[in-house]
């Protein structure tokens, strides 16, 4: 069971990914915790996301807070899209609406806003995998620092009939 290890909070993953006009409410810490392990320890394995976890020594503050936090928070995004824009009431699904805004409701722009965000991943995935490879050729902290490839692949996504490739790269 994975608690909420990297310790960042939801004032964190909106100040990093979100904007305007979101109700910090709709973000909870297990939301959080499910983009960290899908986002971050799925992607790093587990043997170097103990390393983070066990750190009693700070030697990878820089490291989650330039690199993790960010995909984190953006996966939670990324994660939660849907369900931040609808509120699931005993009357049904609402789509939200904004004031002095006009709010997304074709499902291909909102296909297109949801895999825009999804890149955002996929390059603070491939920063962090940069820096984790150089770090591991010159820190023993960096030894366990695997980034797992299965996971690298284009996305498929099917969004109604319509079938989407993103190749983020």
């Amino acid at each position: 069971m994975i608690i909420h290890n990297l310790n960042i909070n939801e004032s964190e993953v909106f100040n990093i990914a979100f904007n305007r006009n979101v109700s910090q409410g709709l973000i909870k810490k297990t939301q959080i915790e499910v983009a960290e392990v899908m986002w971050v320890k799925n992607w790093i394995g587990d043997d170097f996301y103990n390393d983070l976890i066990n750190d009693q020594d700070g030697d990878y503050y820089e490291f989650i807070d330039v690199f993790l936090k960010p995909i984190i928070a953006w996966g939670t995004l990324y994660n939660n899209y849907d369900y931040i824009s609808q509120n699931i009431t005993d009357k049904g699904i609402l789509q939200m609406f904004v004031e002095g805004g006009a709010t997304i409701i074709d499902r291909n722009s909102r296909f297109d806003a949801k895999m825009e965000i999804l890149r955002t991943i996929y390059i603070l995935i491939k920063k962090m995998q940069k820096y984790g490879l150089s770090e591991k050729n010159e820190n023993n902290l960096y030894d366990n620092f695997e980034i797992n490839k299965e996971l690298e692949p284009s996305i498929v996504k099917y969004y109604g009939s319509k079938r989407t490739h993103l190749k983020p790269f």
